[in-house]
């Protein structure tokens, strides 16, 4: 007698497709447009066989190849096929659905329900947020109750029940669950023990992480400033915080420009930097100073951003910043010297009354004495001549008409700076996130025709105007502002903070912060005015917003919620390192032993954790026949209604009682209890047979439903036929 031929149930097959959806749905973002509607197709048409009963598609090697090439190719040829998670998601996903094409076996299934399980996993390399580890696991727990379910009901072939596919499903993600949280324990003790290492799996996600850029052209800003997710929280340890709209954060600082385009060194004037760091005077703190813990989210850029301005070192150890500081670099902005691929948490302490200092105060015109900073007066690239002869007048504002020791003329920079801030009042410039392409001549097209920009158009266009009238300049790019959380207290700085600025040198003085965004009027989406000490919030720029009605209310309630809960998450997750385990140990009092004890703890808990499951297994009851369990439904039934099994009667016995008391099912319960007497303790030809005696077996408890009424009227008339007559 040959073996059943191999086929999924249609129940079956519906999970695990929906399970293979979960998983696709984890690459919504590097997958093309195109590419779900053919999956779809497929799933459904494989679905619709076995609907039908048509038996699994037998298709040859090469009609699998032609359709993998018929995938590919668009994929290749839009760009969405290569090396890493992005590039090689596409390509699984399709390997994937193929497989609905390939299940002839129960490991074609296996071997299908772990591609799925592996995509889930894979995607958590690139992205370990709040909302996706929660989705990875909904994605798991639904794979693992597919092949629960698998293992319970079984292809057609072996013979079991699947008369109630929904409530058979569910009772599969219950087992999954408790498969999950048994594992659970034994996650937390390896992720507290053995820490992520500082590598990245080398990830191509340029396209999904947004932050602001070390290159600054105009409308370059716009994207980022349009996206509400967060870029940094801040929590403020010491000193009193300043407020939203006084925060400036430090990113990096820009000072090559063609008049246009606003860029960093080149790799051969690094070493020159460099160089020149060990020089920067230290700014002097002051009553103002603060302390904060920065908890910054995964960037494709090398930067740490400080709240301006900073005093000394920014690190990811407080007590220890000197030692494990970041690099400086000029302008008092700090690199980790590789991408920031993952959550870091950092510390450091900032003066927002102080200003840099890293011209030590010299003749801005001269490179005499170690000043080496000409770049900060250099335009490499054409100007148009308007735009020059407008920076003539802002020179001629600041002439002072003195002579310093190398008889050139001094120039009075903060004149200089007034009198361009005081056009840029008088023009009616607007200050908005849409202002349109500017075309070949930028900053002529902004500053005498469009007068509309955001902040890099202000910040490249006056910086560039300083420096044609002879006063250093640079832009810095960063944050401006926050949202402060009313249920954690920190401030949230979201990448629609982004923000550019201005700065000059003024002798004596230092570098002064520029802002030339506040001379402008600001208007929402709507073309409304927004109030100066409301253009911090992003979300004033969205009138929609702006409704403070009840829903608009509670949906900021429950951000706040969610960010706070965000918050923890990345604190005591994403950003658990070595640091972090050390500093747990020194909690234990274990500070002294390092990785010996992070070894003997974690081989400790395990061991642990083992005998806890080994106690558990010797108190679990051993595995019940199936016959046995469906009995058991049948007694849970006729006990929800009053008919209750004593623990010394048999099935026989049981019955004629059960039968007395609902003689309405007396013929249903007889064949039941013959039913299973005979599948317990009989013999049986094979174990299909056997199986589908069980199958009947439940179907005949499922479709036994008496009520307790049947069973109380029952029990009333026994009793008063019992009762002794009067007479």
């Amino acid at each position: 007698m040959s073996a059943p031929a191999f086929e999924l149930r249609f129940s079956t097959l519906l999970a695990l497709v929906g399970g293979m959806s979960l998983a696709t749905l984890a690459f919504y973002d590097p997958l093309p447009l195109w590419l779900p509607l053919p999956l779809a197709v497929l799933g459904a048409w494989r679905l619709r066989r076995s609907w039908l009963g048509q038996a699994s598609p037998r298709i040859g090697k090469r009609t699998i190849t032609l359709l993998l090439i018929a995938f590919m190719v668009p994929l290749w040829a839009t760009g969405h096929l290569g090396a890493g998670i992005d590039g090689a998601g596409p390509a699984f996903i399709v390997l994937l659905w193929c497989k609905l094409l390939e299940l002839h076996s129960s490991r074609d299934f296996l071997r299908t329900c772990f591609i799925a399980m592996f995509l889930v996993s894979a995607q958590l390399l690139a992205s370990q947020s709040l909302v996706q580890c929660l989705f990875a696991l909904a994605s798991t727990l639904a794979i693992l109750g597919v092949l629960v379910q698998f293992h319970v009901v079984g292809p057609i072939g072996s013979g079991f029940s699947d008369a109630r596919p929904v409530r058979t499903f569910w009772r599969s993600l219950r087992t999954a669950a408790v498969i999950t949280g048994q594992a659970l324990p034994f996650a937390i003790v390896l992720f507290l023990f053995v820490p992520r290492p500082p590598i990245s799996p080398g990830l191509d996600r340029s396209s999904a992480i947004t932050g602001v850029s070390d290159l600054l052209e105009p409308g370059s800003m716009a994207s980022v400033a349009k996206s509400s997710a967060p870029a940094f929280r801040v929590e403020f340890t010491e000193g009193t915080p300043p407020a939203p709209n006084d925060c400036f954060w430090r990113g990096v600082i820009l000072w090559r420009t063609d008049g246009a385009k606003w860029g960093r060194e080149s790799r051969g004037e690094r070493r020159e930097s460099a160089d020149r760091v060990e020089k920067l005077p230290p700014v002097a703190s002051g009553p103002a100073d603060v302390a904060y813990t920065i908890t910054l989210q995964p960037q494709n850029q090398s930067w740490i951003y400080s709240l301006d301005c900073p005093l000394g070192q920014v690190g990811p150890s407080a007590a220890d910043n000197q030692n494990n500081g970041y690099n400086q670099k000029d302008g008092y902005v700090f690199e980790s010297g590789e991408v920031i691929g993952s959550t870091r948490m950092y510390s450091g302490r900032s003066n927002p009354q102080a200003v840099p200092q890293d011209l030590r105060g010299l003749p801005h015109h001269k490179q005499s004495d170690g000043f080496v900073h000409p770049e900060y007066l250099q335009v490499n690239g054409g100007v148009h001549e308007q735009v020059r002869q407008l920076a003539d007048t802002f020179h001629a504002a600041g002439l002072t008409h003195e002579r310093d020791a190398h008889g050139d003329e001094i120039l009075d920079n903060a004149k200089i700076c007034a009198a361009a801030l005081d056009w840029f009042s008088a023009n009616n410039f607007i200050y908005t996130l849409s202002p349109g392409t500017m075309g070949p001549n930028p900053m002529f097209t902004f500053l005498f025709e469009r007068k509309r920009g955001f902040c890099e158009h202000y910040a490249a266009a006056f910086s560039l105007l300083m420096r044609l009238a002879k006063v250093p300049s640079r832009v810095v790019v960063g944050y401006y502002g926050g949202e402060i959380n009313q249920v954690g207290g920190f401030l949230t700085v979201r990448q629609s903070n982004a923000h550019a600025w201005s700065e000059i040198w003024i002798d004596g003085e230092g570098w002064r912060r520029v802002d030339p965004t506040r001379y402008a009027t600001a208007l929402d989406d709507q073309g409304n005015v927004i109030p100066q000490d409301q253009q911090g919030d992003p979300a004033a720029f969205n009138a929609s917003r702006l409704d403070q009605g009840w829903f608009a209310r509670h949906m900021r309630t429950f951000s706040h919620w969610y960010d706070y809960v965000e918050s923890r998450w990345d604190q005591w997750a994403l950003a658990y390192d070595s640091e972090s385990l050390l500093a747990l140990l020194g909690r234990l009092g274990l500070a002294g032993w390092g990785a010996i004890a992070a070894i003997g703890l974690l081989f400790g808990s395990v061991l642990l954790l083992l005998l806890a499951v080994m106690a558990t297994m010797r108190r679990r009851r051993r595995a019940r026949d199936p016959a046995v369990a469906v009995y058991a439904a049948f007694c849970a039934r006729l006990a929800r209604v009053g008919v209750e099994r004593a623990a010394s009667e048999g099935p026989r016995d049981f019955s004629r009682r059960a039968c007395a008391l609902l003689p309405r099912h007396a013929e249903r319960i007889e064949r039941i209890a013959d039913g299973y007497a005979r599948i317990r303790y009989g013999a049986w030809p094979d174990e299909p047979s056997r199986r589908a005696g069980i199958s009947e077996l439940a179907r005949e408890v499922g479709r036994l439903r008496p009520s307790r009424r049947e069973a109380a009227f029952s029990s009333s008339a026994s009793a008063i036929a019992r009762r002794p007559s009067s007479r």
